[in-house]
């Protein structure tokens, strides 16, 4: 049975020390420790007990409170604590009582010191000191017996601590002693010990000023507070200074003043993992903590899992040789999670440095000027792992040049305004598979797939290597089917001791739940990334809440649960979370169906407000005419997220919002020649194709058929356009009947069938006039002017229509609109022979379209015009704008812009005597209409190619293209077919 005293009152139970029982079984046990071996009469532990009014069943409560006390120690038998008149008696060794061993260890080191041996002294009394966990007697009542020998144990601490403090300053720990004794001054300021210990320490430091300063504020503090002069022996030793007595000088042989090293430093770093892809990172952060003239600080923030730790550990071991006086190093989060508080830390550190426990502070910011007093002048690396703010690790930086701090944070500590922040972000694909892949076989591309699904997190890849080596081993292949079921990945990224979800749970605990719920919905949804005008809108509805919705994703950015992803079109800042996060937020905070179905149908009104501003409407998108400067700018900053909104809205069975979105965007589409989304966007409608009911059906196959038609897939067009039209016949939906004969207008007047393509925009006319869609109806007029405009005979009619066609979108702020008549006057004017009217309307288009920002149309416009230019002979100027259009079809990967150019320039070329060039460039316009499926253009430009080469082998090269061109079936006129060159149904 083993006890201590130096602190609160324990038992040693055989596997651990425990408190015991009540207050009256403390104060006994305490009574009978402090005259061990001694018979204590019972009237003693009375009195200690009851004080001066005892029960009347004294004897009996005294025999049940040792009976208590007995079972409370394990000394049932009675063989420990026995009955011996007039009294009781506690049979125990001296070393079974902390305070025994205490007094022995100071015994030891004051004989070691007095023989001269310093350093044996210092460790006895170091060990001696380490007895103390508080004040004696902690948490027993202060009877008083234990009083008395509480304040007798509390002055041999005291005495001890002078004693092992002459011992240190023997041994030359001079710095790390003036920093200790300053804190041990003030909290004894009439102990002439202390004082005449911390001049000594000051002076051998070399610090004599401060020396004689401290003697005279405590001299001044003496006669103010006691009336008294200090002792002789604290005299003397300020008259031995004045005289610089060179006794006093540095006693210790071999030692460095200006360290207060404890015998060994500190070299706390735990082992260095192994670091991948990082050394653009590890030399940033190595030149950071190697600045000299300052205390260098730096930050490595980033996500959790993202290898900070690593990284910190990786860099700390390679610089150790730039810190000879050692390198600390601490988690400052704490097994079960919770921040460890900086006082906590600081009593490790200086623990670490030399300082005894007795001997440190109880106040923080003590400990701390402590901490900065011992590490002043020496050179240390101080390595602080998951800080959590800025109060936590303010007190743990040292306050002079020499040592430097690295620390590592999950979020940005923006209050360290003197400190270097670093970011560390996931691996890149290549090292990420170096990670995982790294000396074993694996099928190609399995690596780069699980890269992929891990995120590029260095704490998945790293579980996925040890799934990869352990026993029983799983191979890639099977990893990567594994991490594919969403609703496992987490799991699987989890071995002992490393888990992906662990790891982000730890953060979370920490988040308010606000926070959490903004985080919760914008996991919900199935987006690459917000900006904080949509969070705002979706979590209350006020546009005002943006401002508020800023702040809160800046607060998460800075905490690593969101990534900021740049700055959309919009000028608004926008906000990604990482998948993994993303997983485990969704695991964690289900957002839930309603709440997605209001996020989407937010963003659908969204759309629609944004789609009613555009320089362009289709599909019966014109909701009215609204001047929004902001319009465009909002879909440019949304196109890659509208694709998984739409795909998110059919796979919760919202099809009219997934309908009715995507057609919002359709018009962008277009007008941005974003035809990926567009794609994707129709990929997601086939469910609703398939399942949805009639009405929706029909504008899913237009909406698809417009796609197909832009995207140059006439067959798959034409097929969805007349499936659409048979259902609207079927179910007596004249407005889905208008749409699809509008799409087949267009489809027919590209293949080439002008009649048909005659026929289709007249009957769209007419069902949009029947069914008083303004807005359609003018489109469809203006598709029959397009029609009309390449046959002479109605060209002056087509002319007529187009200017109908034209009023209604000036009316109506339609510049796309508008273009398209441009484009039918272009035709028609040509046809009549006004080849500067038919110019005057190409370059209106062009006009027309770069203001709408509308690319692919400026390219039609400028292909019109160089047709112009060349009927008006004005050759040099038609190949310049031939040539800008084969450009911008190139830029925008137009096929069929890019054929109907090539064949004109090729034109051009010819007349310009460019023979070689202009064969060259009709041969290439026929490979890009086979890719086209057009082979009666394909065909037609190859027998221009052949008769184009006879004509240069009959003439030469350079023989004259002018006379060329005369007689020649010019190529352009291949292009003369297509009634429209845009999808505008």
């Amino acid at each position: 049975m083993k006890f201590r005293v130096l602190g609160p009152l324990e038992v040693f139970d055989t596997t651990r020390w425990v408190s015991v029982g009540t207050a009256k079984s403390r104060a006994l046990l305490a009574t009978l420790l402090i005259d061990v071996g001694h018979i204590v009469p019972t009237d003693q532990i009375a009195h200690e007990l009851w004080g001066d009014v005892p029960p009347k069943t004294v004897a009996n409560q005294v025999h049940g409170q040792i009976a208590r006390l007995r079972r409370a120690i394990g000394d049932v038998d009675g063989r420990m604590l026995v009955t011996r008149a007039p009294g009781y008696q506690l049979l125990l060794e001296p070393s079974m009582i902390d305070a025994h061993r205490f007094t022995d260890a100071v015994a030891a080191g004051r004989e070691a010191l007095v023989s001269g041996d310093a350093r044996t002294a210092s460790v006895r009394l170091h060990e001696a000191l380490a007895w103390w966990r508080g004040p004696a007697f902690a948490d027993v009542p202060a009877t008083a017996a234990v009083q008395s020998a509480a304040a007798r144990l509390e002055e041999q601490r005291l005495a001890a601590l002078e004693l092992r403090i002459e011992a240190d300053l023997a041994c030359g720990r001079y710095a790390l002693l003036a920093g200790e004794l300053q804190v041990l001054t003030e909290r004894h300021p009439f102990r002439e010990g202390l004082w005449r210990l911390r001049m000594l320490a000051l002076y051998r430091s070399g610090r004599r000023a401060d020396a004689l300063t401290v003697f005279r504020d405590t001299r001044a503090r003496f006669v103010d507070e006691l009336g008294v002069e200090p002792g002789a022996e604290l005299q003397s030793l300020h008259q031995r200074m004045l005289a610089a007595d060179p006794e006093l000088a540095d006693v210790a042989a071999g030692t460095d003043p200006g360290h207060a090293a404890a015998v060994v430093a500190p070299a706390q770093l735990p082992p260095p993992p192994v670091l991948r892809g990082r050394d653009r990172v590890t030399a940033e952060v190595t030149a950071t903590l190697t600045e000299t003239g300052r205390m260098p600080v730096c930050v490595v923030h980033g996500m959790a899992g993202v290898g900070k730790t690593a990284l910190a550990l990786s860099v700390a071991h390679r610089l150790r040789p730039r810190f000879p006086d050692g390198q600390l190093w601490i988690d400052l989060r704490s097994a079960d999670t919770r921040p460890v508080l900086p006082l906590d830390a600081l009593g490790r550190f200086l623990r670490a440095l030399g300082v005894p426990s007795a001997s440190l502070p109880e106040d923080v910011d003590e400990r701390s000027a402590l901490y900065r007093s011992v590490m002043a002048d020496r050179r240390m690396l101080v390595v602080l792992d998951n800080a959590v703010s800025e109060t936590q690790v303010r007190p743990l930086l040292p306050g002079t040049p020499g040592s430097a701090v690295m620390m590592t944070a999950r979020e940005w500590l923006s209050g360290l305004t003197d400190a270097s922040s670093v970011h560390l972000d996931v691996l890149t694909p290549d090292a990420a598979i170096q990670l995982i892949a790294e000396g074993a076989e694996h099928p190609p591309g399995v690596a780069a797939e699980v890269a992929d699904l891990c995120g590029y997190l260095p704490l998945a890849l790293r579980v996925v290597a040890a799934k990869a080596s352990g026993y029983p081993p799983r191979t890639l292949s099977e990893l990567r089917d594994r991490l594919y079921d969403q609703r496992r990945r987490l799991d699987e990224l989890s071995v002992p001791a490393m888990s992906v979800r662990t790891s982000l749970a730890v953060s979370w605990a920490e988040l308010s739940e606000p926070d959490r719920r903004v985080l919760g919905v914008m996991a919900a949804l199935d987006v690459s990334s917000f900006s904080a005008a949509a969070v705002g809108g979706l979590i209350s509805g006020d546009p005002p809440a943006e401002a508020e919705a800023t702040d809160r994703l800046d607060s998460l950015t800075g905490r690593h649960w969101l990534e900021a992803a740049g700055t959309g079109a919009d000028g608004r800042r926008r906000y990604t979370l990482h998948d993994l996060v993303r997983l485990f937020v969704r695991r964690t905070e289900p957002a839930g169906d309603a709440v997605v179905a209001d996020m989407l149908a937010d963003w659908v009104r969204r759309a629609r407000s944004a789609a009613a501003a555009l320089p362009i409407r289709r599909l019966g998108v014109h909701v009215g005419r609204e001047d929004d400067p902001t319009a465009l700018p909002w879909f440019d900053a949304e196109r890659h997220v509208l694709p998984g909104l739409v795909e998110q809205a059919v796979r919760l069975g919202r099809d009219a919002d997934a309908v009715a979105l995507a057609e919002y965007a359709s018009a962008y589409c277009e007008l941005r020649s974003a035809f990926t989304e567009w794609d994707a966007m129709v990929v997601a409608l086939e469910p609703v194709i398939a399942r949805a009911e009639p009405v929706l059906r029909i504008r899913a196959l237009c909406l698809a058929a417009a796609a197909d038609y832009s995207a140059d897939r006439l067959e798959l067009a034409e097929h969805r356009s007349r499936t659409a039209h048979d259902l609207a016949v079927a179910h007596g939906d004249t407005a889905g009947l208008a749409h699809s004969l509008s799409v087949q207008t267009y489809v027919a007047g590209f293949q080439g069938r002008i009649d048909l393509a005659y026929d289709l925009a007249g009957r769209s006319l007419e069902r949009f006039e029947e069914v008083g869609d303004e807005h359609c109806a003018a489109f469809s007029r203006q598709a029959l002017a397009n029609t009309m405009a390449r046959q002479p005979k109605y060209a002056e009619d087509a002319c007529a229509q187009a200017r109908i066609a034209a009023e209604w979108f000036v009316v109506n702020g339609d510049l796309i609109g508008q273009a398209g008549c441009c484009m039918a006057l272009h035709h028609g004017l040509r046809e009549l022979g006004d080849h500067r009217g038919s110019l005057e309307a190409a370059q209106r288009m062009q006009t027309l379209c770069r203001r709408a920002g509308d690319d692919r149309g400026v390219a039609v416009g400028q292909r019109l015009a160089g047709g112009a230019y060349l009927e008006l002979g004005r050759l040099a100027d038609a190949y310049r704008a031939l040539t800008a259009a084969l450009e911008t079809n190139r830029r925008m990967k137009s096929e069929s812009g890019v054929a109907r150019s090539l064949v004109e320039l090729s034109e051009a070329a010819a007349r310009l005597g460019r023979n070689g060039e202009a064969q060259a460039l009709l041969t290439e316009a026929a490979h890009a209409w086979r890719r086209l499926g057009r082979e009666d253009l394909r065909t037609r430009a190859l027998e221009q190619v052949a008769a184009f080469g006879s004509a240069v082998a009959a003439v030469g090269d350079e023989g004259g293209g002018e006379g060329l061109g005369v007689g020649w079936d010019a190529p352009r006129r291949l292009t003369n077919h297509r009634p429209a060159e845009r999808a505008s149904a």
